[in-house]
């Protein structure tokens, strides 16, 4: 059954504001027990499945920045640097015999925590029209506890195999924004035309997964992963009163 989770956490954080420019700083250690972790694969709701894991931790820092350059261009990012790590974590797998096999998951790297995410977006005002160009990028992405087999890495030689792990990746997004309140001769309210593309650059890459072992020593496994969507646009209208 599942164990309530516990936490000691630390946080400390600081900011600076001076007009269109701000800075803000946050770091954070965050010591749990019994925390809910993804297990491998999902149920029968397409939903993760979690387990209580013994001992984990998530530490790190965060940074966040925007100002204006020359020419009124705006300019904001994001750095997000962590490490989630499963200090103790064993699992019991059953052998048919009335014994367990032991898969020790300690000193891993928690699946589905990337260790590194980024944004950048540059936009500008040409009069009524505010032109805005965005980036994310996420680092690897572990698709269960074993973080790609790391302590048992002749695992990876078993034929078949896939690693356990999406590629770090970048998406590229684009936004247009017209105020058309007074070319509609609006006197209150606003009216707003808003042009959005996502993964501008059409990307072909996996943004998520999951993996199963299908043995009951832990020694082969059942992969799948998501595409990310091509690339979309979206045109809105929208009318504030």
């Amino acid at each position: 059954h599942a164990k309530p989770e516990r936490l000691t956490s630390f946080e400390l954080g600081a900011g600076y504001v001076h007009g269109a420019t701000h800075l803000k700083m946050n770091v954070y250690r965050m010591q749990f027990r019994d925390e809910f972790v993804y297990a491998g694969g999902l149920d029968s709701n397409g939903v993760p499945i979690t387990t209580n894991a013994g001992q984990s931790l998530h530490e790190g820092i965060e940074v966040e920045a925007a100002g204006r350059l020359p020419g009124e261009v705006d300019l904001s990012g994001y750095l997000a640097v962590s490490r989630d790590v499963l200090e103790q974590d064993t699992v019991l797998s059953q052998d048919g015999t009335g014994g367990f096999y032991v898969i020790d998951y300690s000193g891993n790297r928690i699946a589905l925590f990337p260790g590194t995410t980024a944004r950048l977006a540059v936009a500008r005002k040409f009069g009524p029209v505010r032109v805005a160009v965005s980036g994310r990028r996420i680092g690897t992405i572990y698709l269960d506890n074993s973080q790609n087999e790391r302590k048992t890495p002749a695992n990876r030689a078993v034929p078949g195999y896939v690693d356990k792990q999406v590629d770090p990746f970048t998406l590229v997004g684009a936004q247009v924004t017209a105020d058309l309140s007074r070319p509609a001769h609006r006197k209150a309210g606003s009216l707003t035309l808003r042009l959005s593309v996502d993964n501008l650059l059409d990307a072909q890459i996996a943004q998520f997964g999951y993996s199963y072992p299908i043995d009951a020593a832990y020694t082969e496994f059942y992969s799948e992963f998501y595409p990310a969507a091509t690339r979309s646009v979206m045109l809105g209208l929208s009318f504030g009163f």
